[in-house]
């Protein structure tokens, strides 16, 4: 990383990932970063892929299987919503996610969103999709 194995190129670039933090605590502490041009990123729902990409044993291919424990957590997300595990009328004790309909990416987004983001924040992606 300190540039001195190859020759830079001035269309190089280097990539700083800086993860969401309550009030961009992250990012001010970084003052330097000031400094460097910077692109900001938007993430929303219409960049949420319910695939996940994914190396396979054959060099240089990857594979695209469904992001099922995405959709699992959204799924019990819902449930915990809709009160399925509190007591009450909508208790349901052999409640499982595999069995309930698949949340649609923007339920998806909605539900991480809403329980794992502050208030007026974006939840990090490094989150979802780790």
């Amino acid at each position: 990383t300190t540039c001195r194995a190859y020759n830079r190129e001035r269309g190089d670039v280097f990539y700083i990932e800086l993860p969401n933090s309550i009030g961009n605590k992250t990012s001010r502490a970084l003052r330097f970063l000031s400094f460097l041009p910077t692109q900001r990123l938007r993430v929303g729902a219409e960049f949420l892929d319910l695939r996940r990409p994914i190396f396979t044993e054959t060099p240089g291919v990857l594979a695209a299987p469904p992001f099922d424990e995405l959709v699992f957590v959204a799924t019990f997300l819902r449930a915990f919503d809709a009160g399925k595990f509190a007591p009450g009328d909508a208790f349901d004790p052999d409640y499982h996610p595999q069995v309930d309909d698949p949340p649609t990416t923007e339920e998806c987004w909605e539900l991480v969103r809403k329980h794992s983001a502050a208030d007026g924040q974006t939840p990090s992606f490094l989150l979802m999709y780790s």
